[in-house]
């Protein structure tokens, strides 16, 4: 792939950097999105295999529910890149030129709801 040219029409190649900036970050936001997904399934199954051997409340009718919840939790997560993947990603996928700036991610960015209503 050669982005020689690119880089010498100055418009044509910041369009072209926006585009792939934002695809990698759309991408590297979904992985982490898709990590925490996992992370909070192998928790939930945990929690459902300890129950288990309770014997109380050993009702699984809402665990397909529940799993859609923990994945527009995981997918709110990885908006505010609260545990960091997604920017870590970008650091080593991203050419220098390309990588967001230090503080530059949206869960610095933001206050918190504690922060908020103080």
């Amino acid at each position: 792939m050669n982005a020689a040219p690119l880089q010498a029409t100055g418009k044509v190649a910041s369009r072209d950097d926006e585009r792939v900036r934002a695809q990698a970050a759309d991408a590297a936001e979904k992985f982490e999105a898709h990590f925490i997904k996992k992370m909070m399934a192998q928790m939930r199954d945990g929690a459902r295999a300890l129950s288990a051997d309770n014997g109380e409340d050993n009702h699984h009718f809402n665990d397909d529910m529940q799993d859609v919840a923990d994945g527009l939790v995981a997918d709110a997560l990885a908006h505010q890149r609260a545990f960091g993947i997604a920017d870590l990603m970008l650091r080593h996928v991203l050419p220098a030129d390309l990588r967001p700036q230090a503080g530059g991610s949206p869960s610095t960015d933001k206050k918190t709801a504690r922060e908020s209503t103080r």
